[in-house]
């Protein structure tokens, strides 16, 4: 499911990088809301499950904070013009935060050989950084922030779906996402005029790779820690750097970006075996039948 997710996710950015600057971030976020509560909607309608979503708290709490990291995400790759891959690879520093936060705020205590994955992540994500000019520093900085945003909501999406279903809890955020920017998006879109035929395209095809991505990877919740979930989720990068280089025929990144990837993507190997360990005890399923975490 995590690896379905990171598919969804690099297409959604690819999709991004194609829209005309006109088109602001916040109507990004509007139209992936607005498509997001209908896919949420079909969901349990297919499933036959009620509408669900759980702690209005915690929902909240989690809706904010993925609402952030989205917002930070989309303006680093579209407003910003950082490069896709490099853009996917800090916001993929996620599980570094949540290594840090899931003992906290969740009881799931790593093991030793975990813990050594924190540094190793940490200085792939500096060297993934390298020298940049003052225009492209804002966009990573923001890619950053889009990780730190996402430890939180991801670590508050495990504790959702834990007893509630999927569907709920991603049609309450993609509805939290669509007020919270629909201000800013209608008004925007009042003062310069309507969406082309190809800039609605490219909206809509974001919001369907979006919602596809987004029910997968709550599903992904069900079935492994949040560290190994999210650890597992770097295959994202790989993915953006096929759709950057490949698909839209970006530069080739420099030296250091692709040593601080090995090192990010290194880090996630290490850290999945006990945590994938420790997510069979947590769900009382025997290890030789544990879903297995990609």
């Amino acid at each position: 499911m995590i690896l379905l997710a990171s598919v969804c996710f690099a297409a959604m950015f690819a999709a991004l990088k194609c829209l005309p600057a006109r088109v602001t971030t916040p109507e990004v976020l509007f139209v992936r809301g607005l498509v997001g509560v209908l896919g949420a909607g079909i969901a349990l309608w297919w499933t036959r499950e009620r509408w669900r979503p759980g702690s209005l708290r915690i929902n909240l709490i989690r809706s904010a904070a993925g609402t952030a990291s989205v917002l930070c995400q989309y303006y680093a790759v579209h407003e910003a013009g950082t490069e896709l891959a490099t853009a996917n690879l800090l916001t993929q520093s996620a599980p570094l935060w949540i290594l840090l936060l899931s003992a906290p705020l969740l009881g799931e205590h790593s093991t030793a050989r975990t813990r050594w994955a924190l540094p190793m992540g940490l200085i792939g994500t500096a060297l993934a950084l390298g020298p940049s000019g003052a225009g492209e520093r804002l966009g990573l900085v923001l890619a950053l922030a889009s990780g730190g945003f996402s430890a939180v909501a991801v670590l508050y999406v495990r504790k959702l779906v834990s007893t509630e279903n999927a569907a709920s809890v991603v049609l309450f955020f993609m509805g939290f996402a669509a007020l919270a920017s629909s201000p800013v998006a209608l008004s925007r879109v009042h003062e310069r005029g309507g969406w082309s035929a190809g800039e609605f395209g490219i909206l809509l095809s974001v919001g369907v790779l979006g919602i596809g991505g987004q029910l997968s990877m709550t599903q992904a919740y069900r079935f492994g820690s949040a560290a190994s979930v999210s650890i597992a989720g770097l295959a994202q990068v790989g993915f953006a750097a096929f759709f950057s280089f490949v698909v839209l025929g970006s530069a080739a990144p420099s030296a250091s970006a692709i040593g601080g990837g090995v090192l990010v993507l290194s880090a996630g190997m290490l850290a999945v075996q006990p945590w994938r360990a420790a997510a069979s005890v947590a769900s009382g399923v025997t290890p030789d039948r544990a879903p297995r975490v990609p």
